[in-house]
């Protein structure tokens, strides 16, 4: 099953693949994450300690939405896409859709 790209107020299903790209609000146990709609918790996967992530780094997060007693959190990976050019991410995000089309 492929990722689907959303903005993080659309996100309302439990066990979805889910791809978004925002900003890093807050660095804790878990890292939250906004863009333009709203703000998630992401719980990384235990793979993902060797990335290092920054407030305001802008980020690509790739998992799974999980239900917690905190709402809906997104277990998986992120990716720190500061120096990816705006033009790159929204060909990506282009990529993303076509991919969910077929």
């Amino acid at each position: 099953m492929m990722y689907k790209l959303k903005k993080i107020n659309e996100i309302k299903d439990i066990d979805e693949k889910v791809a978004i790209i925002g900003k890093i609000k807050d660095i804790g146990e878990k890292i939250k994450v906004e863009d333009n709609s709203g703000e998630i918790l992401v719980s990384l996967r235990k793979n993902s300690d060797d990335v290092q992530l920054n407030i305001n780094s802008k980020v690509l997060v790739f998992g799974t939405t999980k239900l917690t007693p905190k709402g809906i959190i997104i277990l998986g990976n992120v990716v720190v896409v500061d120096d990816a050019d705006e033009e790159l991410l929204v060909e990506f995000e282009d990529i993303i859709q076509k991919l969910n089309k077929n």
